[in-house]
């Protein structure tokens, strides 16, 4: 293998009016491409790889307290972001603002540990559409503050919770009602634990 100095002086051996052989030419380019300074080359650090994960409700699982039905999709990368696309229906029967669904008993532990990593409070604030009906004749989209949490609950296990603020379901003629409305939308969850605060 060619040191710096060899190679230097193959560069200095080309004429600059030209008469340089493309054998010459060759030789030097050759040489420069031989030449290392360093006999061990390190390679670099592996890249780390990339830990997707998805899980799926397989159909529409229910609140039994409320009769609501959730159908939901989680997709993400470890310990850095989750997005949840779910459909929310919330039954004509229902008086309540807060409505729990036990994660699918196959993947519920992973569901929840993956969440662990992502969010240290395991609870997120977002604001949702909901379609619900006004009148007999008229159904409209608003949008309501809704926290969305991953907690270990008696009633129904490992689950996700959707606590609909109650405040933002008053008029100020009165209320809305939440009964019979549905919602379908995506949010996504960024590790808290990753955010730095100046």
């Amino acid at each position: 293998m060619p040191t710096r100095d060899e190679v230097i002086t193959a560069i200095e051996t080309i004429n600059d009016n030209g008469n340089n052989t493309a054998q010459e030419v060759r030789t030097v380019l050759t040489a420069l491409l031989d030449y290392t300074e360093n006999d061990e080359v390190t390679p670099p650090d592996p890249t780390p790889t990339t830990e997707w994960f998805r899980f799926a409700s397989e159909q529409p699982i229910s609140d039994g307290a409320t009769g609501a039905r959730l159908s939901y999709s989680i997709r993400g990368v470890k310990e850095t972001f989750a997005n949840l696309t779910f459909s929310l229906n919330i039954s004509d029967n229902s008086n309540n603002n807060i409505f729990s669904f036990p994660l699918q008993e196959d993947h519920a532990g992973e569901v929840f540990e993956l969440m662990k990593g992502i969010l240290q409070n395991m609870q997120m604030p977002f604001v949702i559409p909901l379609r619900m009906n006004l009148n007999d004749n008229i159904r409209m989209t608003f949008p309501f503050a809704c926290t969305i949490s991953f907690q270990e609950r008696e009633d129904t296990g490992l689950s996700i919770v959707f606590d609909i603020d109650p405040w933002s379901t008053q008029q100020t003629d009165g209320e809305f009602s939440i009964v019979n409305s549905s919602s379908q939308t995506s949010v996504c969850f960024h590790s808290t634990q990753r955010v730095i605060l100046e």
